[in-house]
Order: C-alpha cells, then structure tokens, then sequence
C-alpha cells in the first residue's frame, strides 16, 4: 500500500527533476513567478488573497516550462499544514495546467488552457482525496524582455464536492532563456 509520504516524496522528486527533462527536449523559455492577487468565488464564500494563492489554498508560487513557444506547462505543488480549533490538518495539493498561446512570438499573447488538481487533506483520523478539472482563458505580456505580466479567469470543477468555483488571478514571472 502506498501512503502518502511516498506519494509526496514521488511529486517532488519529479519536480525538481522537470527541468532537467525539459531542458533534454529543447526547452526554449521556462517562467517562475507568483500569483500578485486571486479572487475567488465557491458555493457562497468569495476570497481576496494578497499575495495571490494557488492550487485550494497554497502559495501563489507558479513554474511555467514552454516545450515549443505556443505550448506552456505549469505544474505546481503544495503541502499545507493547518491548526483550527484544535485540529491540525494536513493538505498535499498537485495541480497541472497546459495552455496554449495564440502569438507566442509577439510581447504579449491570449492564451487557453485546461487542468487538473487533486488535493489529499488528513486530519485526526479522516482523510479524504478531492479532485477537480477545469478550464481557463488568460493573457501573457512580456515587460522589459525579462519579466512575464498574466492576467487568468479559471473555472474550476471539483468532482468530490460536486461544486464550482471561478478564480481570476494576477501573477508575475522572470523569464529565463537557453541559447
């Protein structure tokens, strides 16, 4: 039985193996940033983060790998540890975005994508796995050849919960170039 240290220790490790698998593909441009702000809204409860959050909840952190200059890949990865009344929980979050830019050549470019998140939380003696899968429209512009400006509105489904939730975030990135 797989537990979930070993699941955790296996998404990291692949993490931070990205970019050297990456980098063997021809990777032209990778982009780490974070989320300025994010505001939320799920069931009835609308959320303002500053800095913005990620994946349910998590830091805004983002790493963005460009396969071909219309193509980005952004995973991201979150442990969390909350204490609310007495209760310590614990939050492992995996998200995954892939998008397509429509002017990848251009100093600013639409952009669509689709993802996935799986979120594990445990606390006491419960645990539970959420998923969800979603859809997003956003706009990239490249400042001073350095620097990457997004503007994103992502529609979220979570599949355990049976709910919606639509993100729209701000975020801003240096952009790192291979010869």
């Amino acid at each position: 039985m797989v537990n979930k240290f070993h699941v955790c220790i296996f998404v990291l490790c692949l993490v931070l193996m990205s970019p050297t698998l990456v980098s063997a593909q021809g990777l032209t441009t990778s982009e780490i940033g974070f989320s300025i702000c994010t505001l939320s809204s799920k069931e009835k409860a609308t959320r303002l983060h500053i800095p913005g959050r990620g994946v349910n909840g998590s830091s805004g952190v983002y790493l963005s790998y460009f396969f071909k200059p219309e193509i980005m890949l952004t995973p991201r990865f979150e442990v969390g540890v909350t204490n609310f009344d007495r209760t310590t929980s614990t939050q492992i979050g995996i998200d995954g975005q892939i998008a397509y830019l429509f002017s990848p050549y251009g100093v600013s470019s639409p952009y669509l994508g689709c993802g996935f998140t799986l979120l594990m939380r445990s606390w006491e003696n419960t645990s539970e796995i959420e998923s969800g899968i979603g859809f997003s429209a956003g706009f990239r512009r490249v400042l001073f050849d350095a620097l990457g400006l997004r503007f994103e509105v992502r529609y979220q489904r979570w599949m355990t919960e049976k709910t919606d939730e639509l993100i729209f975030s701000i975020g801003l990135g240096a952009i790192f170039r291979s010869n």
